[in-house]
C-alpha cells in the first residue's frame, strides 16, 4: 500500500509539473521577443537620428514601438526637449518663437520617433505658423501612433479636414504640391519631356517597357511613377503613392484620404468600381484624375491626359 501511495504521489507530481513548465516556457519566449524588439527599436532609432527625413524608417519604428508592452520609455533628454518646446510654443509672440518650438519638438522626436504626443504638439505648432501642409503631414504620422480601434482617429481626421478648409479658404496651397487633374502633380506635368522629368526627379529606381509604345518609370523614394509615350518621349501620365503624402488637390484630397470623402469633395466619378485584378476600388474622372483605394483610404493618385477619357487608365474590363 505504501508503494502504491508513493507511486500515485510521484505520478501526481509529474502530471502537475508539465503545464507549469509549459507556461514558464511561453513566458520566457515572450520575454525574449520583448527584449529583441527593444534592441531593434534602439538600433533603428540610432539610425533614424542620422536620417530624420526617412519616412519609411519612421513608420517602421512606430509600428515596432506599438508591439512592445509596456510601451517604450521616453528618455529624460527627449522629455526635457519636449518641455522646452511646449514652453516656447506657449510663450511665442511671432513666427520666430514658433519656429524655435518646432525645432525642439523635432529634436525630441529624433530621440523618440514613436512619441505620439510630440507629433500632435508639433502639428499644432505648424498650424499656428500657418504651415498647413506640414501640419497635415504630421497629423497623419500621429494617426499611426494611435490604436486602430480608438475613437481619437476620427477626431484627428476632423482636425485634418479643418486645416484643409483653411487651405481652401486662404488659397495658400503651394503650386509645387498641387494635384491638378489632367495636368500635373507638383512639378511633374503631363506632356513634360523625359529629359526635364529626369532633371526634376533624377534617375529612376526602376523602369519597364510596355511593348513599343510606353515606358513606365518608378522613383521609389519620392513615391512617383510616370508613363512615357516612347514615340514622343514625353510624360503620358504621372502617379504618386507611398511617401508622396504632401500632394493634394485643391479640394484637399491626397494620399491617405478616407474613401468616404471622395464623392463629397470631388463629386460622382465618371467611372468607378471594384478592381478585379488588385482587389481595390478605383475612381476615374473624365478631367484626367484616377484614385485607387484600399482598406478605405486613397493609396495612389494618377493624373493623365483628359482628351477622350483615355481607356488606358480606366478600362471597363478592370472592374467587377
Amino acid at each position: 500500500m505504501k508503494t502504491a501511495a508513493l507511486f500515485l504521489s510521484l505520478l501526481f507530481t509529474i502530471l502537475m509539473s508539465g503545464p507549469i513548465h509549459a507556461r514558464t516556457k511561453v513566458k520566457v519566449v515572450k520575454e525574449v521577443i520583448v527584449v529583441n524588439d527593444a534592441k531593434e527599436l534602439k538600433t533603428l532609432t540610432e539610425q533614424f537620428r542620422k536620417t530624420p527625413t526617412d519616412t519609411a524608417l519612421r513608420e517602421k519604428i512606430i509600428k515596432l514601438a506599438q508591439r512592445i508592452k509596456p510601451a517604450p520609455m521616453v528618455s529624460e533628454e527627449a522629455t526635457l526637449l519636449f518641455e522646452k518646446a511646449s514652453e516656447l510654443q506657449k510663450d511665442a509672440k511671432d513666427s520666430i518663437g514658433y519656429e524655435l518650438s518646432v525645432a525642439k519638438y523635432k529634436e525630441a522626436l529624433s530621440l523618440a520617433p514613436w512619441w505620439g504626443d510630440a507629433y500632435f504638439n508639433l502639428a499644432l505648432t505648424y498650424d499656428l505658423l500657418q504651415k498647413y501642409e506640414e501640419a497635415i503631414a504630421t497629423l497623419k504620422i500621429y494617426q499611426l501612433t494611435i490604436n486602430a480601434e480608438s475613437a481619437e482617429l476620427q477626431d484627428v481626421q476632423n482636425k485634418i479636414f479643418a486645416i484643409e478648409a483653411k487651405i481652401e479658404k486662404s488659397g495658400s496651397l503651394k503650386k509645387d504640391i498641387q494635384i491638378i487633374p489632367g495636368q500635373s502633380i507638383g512639378k511633374i506635368s503631363v506632356g513634360m519631356p523625359s529629359e526635364k522629368l529626369r532633371g526634376e526627379l533624377g534617375d529612376p529606381s526602376s523602369s519597364e517597357n510596355v511593348g513599343p509604345w510606353w515606358q513606365n518609370l518608378w522613383w521609389k523614394k519620392s513615391g512617383f511613377m510616370t508613363s512615357i509615350k516612347m514615340s514622343l518621349s514625353k510624360v503620358d501620365s504621372v502617379e504618386i503613392s507611398d511617401s508622396a503624402t504632401q500632394f493634394r488637390t485643391v479640394e484637399g484630397i491626397g494620399l491617405g484620404a478616407p474613401e468616404s470623402t471622395i464623392q463629397p469633395k470631388l463629386g460622382d466619378a465618371d467611372r468607378s468600381g471594384r478592381l478585379k485584378i488588385e482587389g481595390r476600388s478605383m475612381y476615374c474622372y473624365r478631367s484626367g484624375l484616377k484614385l485607387t483605394v484600399r482598406d478605405g483610404k486613397v493609396t495612389s493618385i494618377e493624373v493623365f491626359r483628359p482628351a477622350g477619357f483615355d481607356e488606358t487608365y480606366c478600362e471597363p474590363r478592370l472592374f467587377e
